[in-house]
């Protein structure tokens, strides 16, 4: 296997490999890991089959994400989304479509997982390899998880306010329960 990070697309030869494995496995005898030089690279993918990367480190970095942020990103951070992730490509799921919905507007953790009613951990799952893949952002200035979600009652007013500011969409996507 080939991973080419700059066009986001991995190549093989067509035997059957579990590309997520490999990226979270450990490197023993039997794999070896080079870093490979543009110019090497040219020759070495010519017969081989291109496929896309993105949904290889969607599925690697819900796996190992295990409802742990990861290092850099704050508990109590405010995030929002760059780019809406093609979850048609990547793999649909109702919980991913609901926290993205919410993540397109910013928001903290805990009060992305009271609106949607989604656990904490799926949320923070979602939030971590959307920053992976350079789909979200960590808002700087934005409000806190710890004053959104403080007590129940700003919880609930957070929601009817995200409720009127939501456009035709959003409110559809809401009445469908997505």
């Amino acid at each position: 296997v080939i991973f080419d990070k700059k066009r986001r697309c991995y190549y093989q030869d067509g035997s059957i490999i579990d590309v997520p494995s490999v990226l979270l496995g450990a490197v023993s005898s039997y794999r070896r890991v080079d870093e490979m030089p543009r110019e090497r690279l040219e020759g070495a993918i010519k017969n081989l089959i291109v496929a896309d990367l993105d949904p290889v480190l969607w599925k690697a970095g819900l796996t190992a994400s295990n409802g742990a942020l990861y290092g850099n990103l704050p508990e109590s951070g405010y995030y929002k989304l760059r780019y809406w992730p093609d979850l048609k490509k990547l793999g649909f799921n109702i919980v991913h479509m609901k926290v993205a919905s919410v993540l397109r507007q910013g928001g903290a953790i805990f009060s992305i997982a009271n609106m949607t009613q989604v656990p904490t951990e799926e949320v923070i799952n979602f939030i971590n390899v959307c920053y992976f893949l350079s789909y979200l952002e960590p808002v700087a200035g934005g409000p806190t998880s710890a004053r959104s979600a403080s007590t129940p009652e700003k919880s609930e007013r957070d929601l009817e306010v995200a409720q009127q500011k939501r456009g035709l969409f959003s409110r559809i996507r809401s009445r469908l329960g997505l």
